[in-house]
């Protein structure tokens, strides 16, 4: 809006890099990316404001979201397992606008199960077996990653070996309980 103190203002224009002027009339809509937008007002004596500058930048990009694993883990038969001692983090980038979070969802029974945020912390996996994380970042203009889903395997109990000597040889052979 604009305002002139001794009349009325006659129009208001802008111009987008440098384009040429156009008379305002409703909002602006502009592109994903970098903008000059120059403005100015004009009143009833034709009166001409200095113009005025206003760079812009439209994001139009979400932001890139990852669930790190580390060690120790194993992949057996495309899955991946790990132990309690596995780190497992989340982490996010966004080039434009920046980041605002994170958020996951661990072992969800129903949708609207509660999120937890989750920027840089740990994920803690506590049940043994299949642990489903599903995660989803989102960046400070609120344009949101697609969920992501990820299923880990803890094994949360160290194997057990027995000794126990064949009964026909008598020698020794190893069994485990997995």
């Amino acid at each position: 809006t604009a305002q002139d103190a001794m009349g009325p203002v006659m129009r208001v224009e802008y111009q987008v890099a440098g384009a040429g002027w156009t008379v305002y009339g409703g909002p602006l809509f502009l592109g994903v990316g970098f903008h000059r937008v120059e403005y100015r007002s004009t009143d009833a004596a034709g009166n001409v404001e200095n113009t005025r500058l206003l760079e812009v930048t439209v994001d139009g990009l979400a932001p890139v979201v990852q669930l790190d694993v580390g060690n120790p883990r194993q992949e057996l038969s495309g899955r991946v397992w790990v132990g309690p001692a596995t780190p497992v983090t989340l982490s996010a980038s966004d080039a434009e606008s920046g980041l605002s979070l994170i958020r996951y969802q661990l072992n969800p029974v129903v949708a609207d199960d509660p999120w937890v945020e989750g920027q840089g912390g740990p994920v803690v996996l506590t049940r043994p077996g299949s642990n489903l994380i599903v995660f989803f970042a989102v960046d400070a203009v609120s344009n949101a990653s697609p969920a992501q889903t990820t299923v880990l395997y803890l094994e949360a109990a160290p194997p057990e070996l027995s000794l126990a000597p064949d009964e026909a040889t008598g020698r020794f052979r190893s069994a485990s309980n997995q």
